[in-house]
């Protein structure tokens, strides 16, 4: 059987989303796959590294929502506090968490 593989992880907002169950009193979207430690583990394309490979709930759907890696020196964090969101509008930028306020 000939073909091409689908190809593995997520790529776009609207795989992320679809995989998430989105609360609809918060607009959370609380990430439903794979998990390490209760934290969301994405396999999807890092900017940085030019090269797909798992990585952090935050940090994937930031790359996935941006197409970018994070600024230098900055890490991504939920605005909203809660460990299994990925919606994008809810993620911020920051060089540590006493940034993000």
């Amino acid at each position: 059987m000939s073909g091409t593989k689908p190809a593995r992880g997520l790529l776009t907002v609207e795989q992320l989303k679809a995989r998430c169950k989105v609360d609809p009193t918060t607009h959370c979207w609380l990430w439903q796959g794979a998990t390490s430690g209760g934290q969301p583990r994405i396999h999807t394309l890092d900017y940085a590294r030019a090269e797909k490979r798992v990585m952090s709930g935050p940090l994937a759907a930031w790359q996935i929502a941006y197409n970018a890696p994070p600024r230098p020196g900055c890490l991504v964090f939920r605005g909203c506090q809660h460990e299994l969101c990925l919606n994008p509008a809810h993620l911020r930028e920051a060089s540590d968490k006493a940034a993000i306020g």
